[in-house]
């Protein structure tokens, strides 16, 4: 097996520096951050493209200190214009073993477990709008392409 899909003393300290990352983040008040011209970008964040790489601990640096505050934060309380997910801490932490699990959920065939899920929560969103038993928008195992796809 390559030595990138082992789980390694320097895997355990990336996840413990991720980990600690992301707890800091959710767990002190979201920063709103700005826009940063590309120039900018370029002269702090520097040449990060490369063969060799510039390793986890350069690769976390560029993006807490350069790219996160070049990155408006829309779990921000005032930010309104973007909604990419759900702004809260336990959303936060699932996107975190999502991301690990490496789930896909194109069709059934791949992803029953999360468009199951998914199919829960458009079912209970499509019932508080008053939408019919038939309202559908995800794969079920039984849908065919070109079809209305049903739970």
């Amino acid at each position: 097996m390559q030595l990138m899909h082992r789980y390694t003393e320097d895997t355990e300290e990336l996840a413990r520096s991720i980990v600690a990352y992301a707890r800091g983040r959710i767990a002190n008040p979201q920063p709103l951050d700005r826009t940063v011209p590309p120039e900018e970008l370029d002269a702090r964040a520097g040449e990060t493209i490369s063969a060799e790489g510039v390793g986890w601990e350069e690769a976390l640096r560029v993006w807490s200190e350069v790219l996160a505050p070049a990155t408006i934060s829309t779990d921000h309380p005032t930010s309104f214009a973007f909604v990419p997910g759900a702004p809260t801490k336990a959303a936060a932490l699932f996107d975190l073993i999502v991301g690990a699990s490496s789930t896909i959920a194109a069709g059934w065939i791949d992803g029953a477990g999360a468009i199951w899920a998914e199919n829960q929560t458009l079912r209970w969103l499509a019932d508080l709008a008053g939408m019919p038993a038939e309202a559908g928008g995800s794969s079920s195992p039984e849908a065919r392409p070109g079809t209305s796809r049903p739970w």
